[in-house]
């Protein structure tokens, strides 16, 4: 065959012009399997009689999933930049921006703290089955995964998460400390 001859089912070939010969059958309806050149109705990939041949690579794995992980494990200071923006006027000076930055951070800490007392409860056994502070902790919870979806995406002032913490932290840690004192220091049944 000539340099200029059409592969495959080429425009040459589908139009039956004499002397143009496509060296490949056309190809055949149905899924391919493997990479282009291997598809089912080329023949390079079947057997008489057999479906179409795996992949040798295996069956495609979803590979996104570690990718998700970075964004599960981000720190919320990467959106504090637009809420202690939005808690400063148009025009600020350097030392203010600082200084309501320190306020944001110091209140996230404190969120830290108090979610570790909390975690300490639960992982003691002091709160692990307590009804009250199980549904206590739950709506708080839920409600600042709430209020804190706003806080990021609406761009809040930073002075609100100060009554985000004390109504969704502060409420079930205090409550969390008076379960600790009554069961460690009243000797109580944590129930």
């Amino acid at each position: 065959m000539g340099g200029g001859a059409p592969q495959g089912g080429g425009p040459g070939a589908a139009s039956g012009h004499p002397g143009l010969t496509p060296s490949l059958p056309p190809p055949q309806p149905g899924p391919a399997t493997g990479p282009p050149g291997r598809g089912a109705g080329d023949g390079a990939g079947q057997r008489a009689g057999a479906g179409p041949v795996p992949d040798p690579h295996g069956p495609p794995r979803p590979r996104h999933q570690p990718l998700l992980l970075p964004g599960l494990l981000s720190p919320p200071p990467v959106f504090q930049d637009n809420n202690v923006l939005a808690s400063l006027p148009l025009q600020y000076s350097q030392q203010q921006y600082q200084r309501q930055d320190l306020e944001l951070v110091v209140a996230l800490s404190v969120t830290l703290g108090l979610f570790a007392v909390e975690l300490a409860g639960f992982l003691s056994g002091v709160s692990m089955f307590n009804n009250t502070q199980s549904l206590l902790s739950l709506a708080a919870h839920c409600s600042a995964s709430i209020c804190l979806s706003f806080f990021i995406l609406e761009r809040w002032e930073s002075a609100t998460y100060w009554y985000i913490l004390a109504f969704c932290s502060a409420l079930p840690a205090a409550f969390e400390i008076l379960l600790f004192v009554s069961v460690f220091g009243f000797k109580r049944k944590p129930l």
